[in-house]
């Protein structure tokens, strides 16, 4: 243990960071050291408590942004570790870019750690945020249009989510503890850390200008500017885990769930506004990876075009969208189309169907076609099937096509046709949903017989003096 009160004094608030981080007492940890004074003061101090000393795995990644001062960081850390028999992993990046974006930097720290947790399969990575980065934090996002959940900024545990779909657990034991502290307990024990001087480039980075520029200002009205501003950040949490016991409750009554859920827009628009935001913020957060956040100019987007009662479609942060159709809405990865919810087979080219027999029509979808007995009651069966006029059965076969811009069609119940187009609009089939419809035509006429799952034409319908009808179902296997 540290001899001096100052020494002492430090490790023991970095334990209790721990104990809010929910560490378990002597599991292995990775500690991100950068080999400037907060991550220096933490690796030196978490050497102290965490026994034995193999638990404790050092990882620094040299972004080589810095030229030979980059070398030297990773030169310091690596002689630290190396006098304190700490086990050091070290990364590097492929490009010597001076002007890699903060995002970038970070998503590729992030990557390298992510991967050095799986490899050594310990239980989290310590970073060492201290209370000015969380007020940092806090007025960054602030200026961004961030909501509450933005607000509560840094948690002392957090589950990452990153681009390549890997995971990393975060601890943050020093969210209580100053840059000053830092300090002073490397002095208190004789250690000189390294000085980045980008973080003094306040005109480059934002958040240096909040750092030197904003809250030196703050702390001309408030001395004590930072540790309310990092309170503030205490106080949303607060809030969000009100809110949060909320939304699942919510989650649950909307039977929410599946990579893409579909939301009910109407249960949706019915909630109190500042539920339905966090909602819509925490099914995104489950989509992009957590670099991205949501302003709230987003959210009240999405809630206009949820309550609006045309379909439309919304670009979000982090290559995701939103899409809001008839009755349902849903947040998706802009690229994805394995989960695209159409309930339809893929584009097909004009295809004869037996009768009776089958076709394929891509993605595990059949349609099949058989001679039966008219049902006492033709409403047994599901909207993916039809019985239709048994006359049909004497063409021997029917044409599945799918939309072409001038359809007519003859809905059931109607002594009319119709512009198809017109007649799908009011039916409520979504527009992406449309040209993958298969309608079945007949051979004879071309007129349409049937458009799957939504209508079967009035003159191709049962009468009463049938005994036998066509019937048709579409299937899928997968």
């Amino acid at each position: 243990m540290y001899p001096n009160t100052t020494s002492r004094r430090f490790v023991e608030k970095l334990r209790a960071g721990l104990a809010e981080a929910e560490w378990i007492s002597s599991s292995p940890v990775i500690v991100a050291v950068s080999g400037g004074h907060d991550s220096t003061a933490m690796m030196l101090g978490l050497h102290q408590i965490i026994h034995p000393s193999s638990n404790l795995i050092a990882a620094h990644y040299n972004h080589k942004l810095r030229g030979n001062d980059s070398e030297a960081d990773e030169d310091f850390v690596r002689e630290l570790c190396n006098n304190h028999g700490i086990n050091l992993h070290i990364g590097q990046s492929d490009t010597e870019n001076q002007h890699v974006s903060e995002d970038t930097a970070r998503n590729a720290r992030y990557a390298f750690l992510a991967d050095i947790q799986a490899k050594t399969e310990t239980q989290a990575v310590v970073v060492a945020h201290t209370l000015e980065d969380q007020a940092e934090t806090v007025l960054l996002r602030l200026t961004r249009g961030s909501g509450i959940r933005g607000i509560a900024a840094m948690q002392h545990r957090r589950t990452l989510k990153l681009a390549n779909e890997s995971r990393l657990t975060i601890l943050r034991p020093m969210l209580q503890i100053t840059h000053a502290e830092t300090r002073s307990f490397l002095e208190s024990i004789g250690v000189k850390a390294r000085h980045d001087v980008s973080n003094d480039d306040w005109k480059r980075f934002a958040r240096n200008r909040i750092r030197h520029r904003i809250i030196p200002e703050l702390a001309t009205i408030n001395p004590s500017a930072v540790q309310a501003v990092a309170r503030l950040a205490e106080n949303a949490q607060l809030h969000m885990d009100l809110i949060d016991s909320i939304i699942d409750e919510a989650i649950t009554k909307m039977h929410i769930d599946g990579t893409y859920p579909q939301l009910d827009r109407q249960q949706l628009i019915e909630l109190h506004p500042a539920i339905a935001s966090e909602l819509l913020n925490r099914i995104y957060m489950s989509v992009v990876d957590t670099s991205h956040h949501l302003d709230q100019s987003h959210i009240n987007s999405m809630l206009q075009i949820a309550a609006s009662p045309r379909p439309a479609h919304y670009d979000l942060p982090g290559g995701a969208k939103f899409e809001s159709s008839y009755g349902t809405a849903r947040i998706l990865k802009s690229d994805d189309s394995s989960h695209d919810n159409i309930p339809y087979p893929p584009p097909f080219e004009d295809m004869l169907l037996p009768i009776p027999g089958s076709i394929c029509l891509g993605n595990g979808y059949t349609l099949t076609a058989n001679m039966r007995k008219v049902p006492d009651d033709l409403k047994q069966f599901t909207k993916y099937e039809a019985c239709l006029n048994p006359d049909l059965a004497d063409e021997g076969s029917l044409v599945v096509r799918r939309l072409h811009e001038a359809d007519m069609f003859n809905p059931l119940g109607m002594d009319i046709e119709v512009r198809l187009q017109k007649f799908l609009i009011n039916s409520k089939v979504p527009q992406r949903w449309r040209k993958r419809l298969p309608i079945v035509t007949s051979t004879r006429n071309g007129k349409i017989a049937w458009i799957a799952s939504v209508r079967i034409a009035e003159w191709a319908k049962v009468l009463p003096e049938h005994q036998q009808c066509v019937h048709l179902e579409l299937k899928n296997s997968t």
